[in-house]
C-alpha cells in the first residue's frame, strides 16, 4: 500500500470514529497527479493542498477546506463538494461534469446553491468563462478572477478596454447569464 492510499484510510478511520467532527490536517499535501478517485475526503483540510492533474473521480469531499488547494487540471466529476470550502482554490482547467458543488463556499458567506456553465476557450489566453449560481447571485470566474459581473466587466474593460477579447467576453456574459443553471441532483 503506498503513502497515499494509508493516508487515505488513515483519515476515514479518524473521520469515522470521530464524533466530535475533528478531521485530519492533510493541508498543504502535494497530491499532485495522485489517482485517488472515490477517495473518502469527507471534512479534510486540504487547505493550500497541491491536487493538480489528481483524479478525484467520484471522491467524497462534503465539507472539506479546499480554500487555495490547487485543483488546476484535476479530474473531479461526480465527486461530492457538497459544503466544501473554495475560497481562493485555483480551479483553471478543474473537470466539475456531474460534481455535486451544492452548498460549497466560493466566498465567504457565498454558497453556491445551483449548478454552473462555462464557454471556453475564450480570452486572450483561450482560458475558460465559468458562472457559478449562488445564493447572492452569479459569479463568474475565469483565471485568477472571481467576482460579480459588474466586477468582472470592469476588469475586461480594464484589461482589454474595447478590443475583439472585451467583445467576445460581453456576450459570454449575456449568453451565460441568460441560461437556466444547470440542474443538481
Amino acid at each position: 500500500m503506498d503513502s497515499i492510499s494509508e493516508a487515505l484510510r488513515l483519515h476515514k478511520l479518524w473521520t469515522e470514529g470521530n464524533p466530535q467532527g475533528r478531521r485530519a490536517d492533510l493541508s498543504g499535501a502535494d497530491l499532485s497527479g495522485a489517482d485517488i478517485s472515490g477517495a473518502y475526503l469527507r471534512r479534510a483540510d486540504l487547505s493550500g493542498a497541491d491536487l493538480s492533474s489528481a483524479y478525484l473521480s467520484g471522491a467524497d469531499l462534503s465539507g472539506a477546506d479546499l480554500s487555495g488547494a490547487y485543483l488546476s487540471g484535476a479530474d473531479l466529476s461526480g465527486a461530492d463538494m457538497s459544503g466544501a470550502h473554495l475560497r481562493r482554490a485555483e480551479l483553471r482547467g478543474a473537470y466539475l461534469s456531474g460534481a455535486d458543488l451544492r452548498g460549497a463556499y466560493l466566498l465567504p458567506g457565498v454558497n453556491i446553491t445551483t449548478g454552473t456553465r462555462a464557454i471556453n476557450p475564450i480570452g486572450s489566453r483561450n482560458d475558460t468563462l465559468r458562472v457559478w449560481y449562488t445564493d447572492h447571485g452569479p459569479y463568474l470566474q475565469t483565471g485568477c478572477f472571481l467576482g460579480t459581473r459588474d466586477e468582472f466587466l470592469v476588469a475586461v474593460t480594464k484589461k482589454h478596454g474595447d478590443n475583439q477579447h472585451a467583445q467576445n467576453y460581453r456576450l459570454a456574459v449575456d449568453l451565460l447569464l441568460k441560461l437556466e443553471p444547470e440542474a443538481t441532483p
